[in-house]
């Protein structure tokens, strides 16, 4: 149940960023447009702070959940991970310049978004460098590296 609530409480959010252009709105009153009291709410957000950090949380994993899906239904070739991988991070940045950018500038300088930002990073690297050493090196760089050794 507590999941539950705080999906919706995060979709509502997000909903509304999307449709004013700007940072979410009070925890109370993201509590009506859920329907759901502003007490049940505060125990899953303790603060404004602690909203905008699981909206830039979700935003995240959705991306990540793109990256993963987009290597999954790529060859193994090295090219076409590369495109693969550059395609989903370029869709993410056009998401998240309208879906993101009121979020982040409300949370610059709190440790909280810097210790996500670098988890995230570091996900996003580890998931981008596995993609890319377990997919097959093009033919003409096999035949390159095999006349140098």
């Amino acid at each position: 149940m507590r999941e539950v609530v705080r999906a919706v409480v995060t979709k509502v959010s997000r909903a509304d960023s999307a449709l004013s252009m700007r940072v979410p709105a009070a925890l109370a009153y993201l509590a009506s447009r859920a329907g759901i009291s502003k007490p049940v709410v505060y125990d899953h957000f303790s603060s404004r702070s602690a909203l905008l950090l699981s909206l830039y949380e979700d935003f995240d994993h959705r991306h990540i959940a793109d990256l993963r899906a987009a290597i999954a239904h790529t060859p193994p070739d090295l090219r076409q991970r590369i495109e693969a991988i550059a395609t989903a991070h370029v869709a993410c940045v056009v998401a998240q310049g309208s879906e993101l950018s009121g979020v982040v500038a409300a949370l610059v300088g709190t440790p909280d978004l810097e210790s996500a930002r670098q988890e995230s990073e570091r996900r996003y690297v580890d998931i981008c460098r596995q993609a890319m050493r377990s997919a097959e090196a093009p033919r003409t760089s096999t035949r390159k590296q095999r006349s140098h050794s």
